[in-house]
């Protein structure tokens, strides 16, 4: 009893270690998905879901979404975000948002599923994913 007395009483309490590696790991996954942000060109499909987005005067919302022949959610979410917009990045920034959010969600689903630890690797995997990072 007296060496608990004796102990060090500077241990970080393990919630809010647990916090900051997964904040470290949602950084990595941003840095990852930001740093390359619009050094390629729109591809086809982005230049296709540009076009739908901004039909020009006189095209309702409801109009374009009933003539998307593909991902009409995502059309619903970037909506906004596309009208008017020339620059890439602004293009992809919904996605790369919709990307890192899923780093916790996959934290948080695998913790649940299985233990800590799952959710770590699981959460690191995602983070750095290339596969995850080139379609955020």
């Amino acid at each position: 009893m007296i060496s608990e007395k004796l102990a060090p009483q500077h241990t970080v309490h393990w919630p809010l270690k647990n916090s900051l590696y997964l904040s470290l790991i949602i950084l990595l996954g941003a840095v990852l998905r930001f740093i390359h942000l619009d050094n390629l060109p729109m591809w086809i499909d982005e230049y296709a879901l540009w076009k739908i987005c901004n039909p020009g005067p006189g095209h309702s919302f409801i109009e374009q979404l009933l003539d998307n022949y593909q991902s009409p959610l995502f059309m619903v979410a970037i909506w906004n975000s596309v009208q008017g917009v020339v620059a890439e990045w602004q293009m992809r920034l919904p996605s790369v948002i919709a990307g890192i959010f899923t780093i916790p969600l996959i934290f948080t689903l695998a913790t649940d599923l299985f233990d800590r630890r799952s959710g770590w690797i699981a959460a690191f995997l995602t983070a750095i994913s290339p596969f995850h990072i080139w379609y955020s």
